[in-house]
């Protein structure tokens, strides 16, 4: 995984269009219609932050929540914004999801737009799958390269900073590495996951749900 820092953060809403569309699909209808009867101890929530760990725990308030993310400085936002709850259910770990060795099994993952800029997408998610219990679910969402010329105007008009945009534009591959969504469900079927479900396609961002 890509470590990255603040401006991430703060840059994220007007470089991907229907960002919020898509936490809202997770958080309002994703998971509380496909996830409701899920009996979840366990969630590994790689690369999330504040938004995404506050929307868990309101959804699993029993289940204990591993959140992974290689930035130390993004970690300790989502440590300050939860603080206040006293949670003894999260764990905050700052690796690679990569490097990590976690015994335990998970009965959901999120891990959403992360998948582009790990160094192998295939054994990313081969990882996802062996960590995941035998009838666990993975909510996954990518920025693909698909729609790119709606995106790199969408993206100048929300208020992008044009040397970012056109940087990801001219060189992709070289910010991000290019998957097309063909691509990650033949991955994903290839690995071993038994139902691969896209909930939906917002311009260049993809959204599945997928059962092991």
């Amino acid at each position: 995984m890509k470590k990255f820092n603040v401006y991430y953060l703060e840059d994220i809403q007007r470089k991907i269009p229907g960002y919020n569309l898509m936490l809202d699909i997770v958080f309002n209808a994703i998971l509380p219609l496909k996830g409701k009867d899920l009996n979840v101890k366990n969630i590994y929530a790689i690369g999330s932050q504040s938004y995404e760990v506050k929307n868990l725990i309101s959804l699993y308030d029993k289940s204990k929540i591993v959140v992974v993310e290689p930035s130390e400085i993004m970690l300790s936002m989502v440590s300050e914004d939860i603080n206040s709850s006293n949670l003894d259910n999260i764990e905050l770990v700052n690796a690679k999801f990569e490097e990590l060795n976690i015994k335990d099994k998970f009965q959901l993952c999120l891990c959403l737009l992360v998948l582009q800029f790990t160094e192998n997408p295939y054994e990313f998610l081969k990882t996802i799958y062996g960590n995941l219990d035998d009838d666990g679910i993975l909510v996954l969402s990518v920025f693909t390269c698909e729609f790119l010329d709606y995106w790199y105007e969408f993206a100048l008009n929300l208020g992008a900073n044009p040397d970012e945009i056109e940087m990801t534009y001219r060189y992709q591959s070289k910010k991000m590495r290019v998957l097309e969504v063909d691509e990650i469900e033949e991955m994903l079927r290839d690995i071993g996951f038994s139902n691969v479900e896209r909930g939906c396609q917002i311009m260049p961002t993809a959204l599945w749900y997928i059962k092991k």
